[in-house]
């Protein structure tokens, strides 16, 4: 066997270990779950709107771009209300965007101001729930805490599941910082940071 076979066999190993791996992690009980939890200098009504409209959340989800009404769906604050987001994944080339997503984002579940879960889908991607939870801990403080779950499509996103579910949460607590941030700031100004 010659140097160069010994070198690809290694190469081939090393791929197929790696493919394994990813096999194995994709079947583990969280896979697809993100888990975000944050105490915030507010009260749960003062935290609420920023949650539960996409207008206020292109505020503080990095990579929202565009957010519509599903004008068919009930209004904002129902079951069954709906909307579509229009989001990019961007990689460190200059800020260019490297592919856009549409999602809907329908309510499931409404009591405000401390509890939202909505039904996440993009056809042929991904399907999911996101809950929002939260609980007035006194003091006019709010602990925040966000629940993820999504199932993937495609053999590839699956394979790379336990890749993409790492940067979904190390995107979501940069998010909800960036909520805790905003929050606070209109809270300190006494004004609702339209």
């Amino acid at each position: 066997m010659t140097l160069l076979s010994r070198i690809i066999s290694a190469l081939v190993a090393l791929l197929m270990l790696a493919i394994l791996v990813l096999v194995a992690e994709g079947h583990r009980n969280d896979a697809g779950v993100v888990h975000v939890t944050a105490e915030i200098n507010a009260t749960p009504a003062e935290i609420w709107p920023w949650i539960e409209t996409g207008q206020k959340a292109r505020g503080w989800v990095s990579g929202l771009l565009k957010v519509s009404k599903d004008l068919s769906s009930p209004p904002l604050g129902k079951v069954g209300a709906t909307e579509l987001w229009e989001t990019s994944d961007e990689f460190l080339h200059d800020g260019e965007i490297f592919s856009t997503q549409n999602l809907s984002r329908t309510c499931v579940e409404y009591a405000m101001p401390s509890r939202l879960r909505t039904h996440l889908s993009a056809p042929g991607e991904l399907d999911g729930d996101e809950t929002f939870v939260l609980v007035d801990i006194g003091g006019g403080r709010t602990r925040l805490e966000l629940n993820e779950h999504l199932d993937y499509s495609g053999w590839f996103v699956r394979l790379a599941e336990p890749l993409i579910t790492r940067a979904a949460q190390t995107k979501m607590v940069e998010d909800v910082g960036q909520l805790k941030s905003l929050v606070e700031r209109c809270v300190n100004l006494s004004t609702s940071c339209r």
